[in-house]
């Protein structure tokens, strides 16, 4: 229909349909040309539609940025319960990816601020026990899990990903910086890259 005229609904199902059709540039026009231009603010749903986008379309960057802006606009408001306990219910995988990505920057921008870039610092993740979920088990956990356990993602960091035994819906990740690891493994050795008995160790690949 030539007389209809896009609004929020109409917009976001199109991004949904980016989404799908893994067309991030499409994506990005809606939100940031097409949208302001006909002066139509997203949601909550516009939002995560274009992060879950950039995110399976590995334009990680793009997304942190979508999902920074919704932030700034007091979307999301609900997942940052502190500096150290974020909660992913009712997102969907792209979009808690990005998430626990915020909060680990986020977090480290902190301590570091601090002067206190060489100690490892803690997040609580809750992702809940996939409850509500197709199968009753949780797609979250896993997708974060793996987020984490692959070095690839962090610059500088080393990221340690335990299970709490007595909440399943919960993760524990622990950051450490790469040269508080280095430092650490060589004082254990010896001090000048030697180990105890002062030969020097056989390299190894990552």
């Amino acid at each position: 229909n030539k007389h209809l005229i896009p609004n929020v609904i109409t917009y976001t199902v199109a991004l949904s349909a980016c989404e799908k059709g893994r067309q991030w540039k499409r994506a990005l026009h809606i939100l940031f040309h097409e949208m302001p231009l006909r002066a139509v603010e997203p949601n909550g749903i516009t939002y995560s539609n274009a992060i879950a986008t950039c995110e399976i379309c590995g334009q990680t960057a793009l997304a942190l940025q979508i999902y920074r802006r919704a932030c700034s606009r007091g979307f999301f408001q609900s997942i940052r319960r502190s500096i150290n306990l974020i909660d992913l219910h009712d997102l969907v995988v792209p979009v808690a990816k990005i998430a626990v990505r915020a909060a680990v920057e986020d977090l480290q921008e902190k301590i570091c601020f601090n002067d206190n870039c060489d100690i490892s610092y803690e997040l609580t993740v809750i992702t809940g026990q996939g409850i509500h979920s197709e199968g009753g088990e949780s797609v979250i956990k896993p997708a974060i899990i793996a987020l984490c356990q692959d070095h690839s993602n962090w610059h500088g960091l080393h990221i340690q990903c335990k299970e709490y035994n007595s909440n399943p819906g919960r993760l524990q990740l622990t950051m450490i910086p790469t040269l508080f690891s280095l430092s650490s493994s060589e004082s254990e050795e010896g001090g000048d890259g030697t180990d105890n008995d002062g030969n020097a160790p056989v390299a190894s690949s990552l």
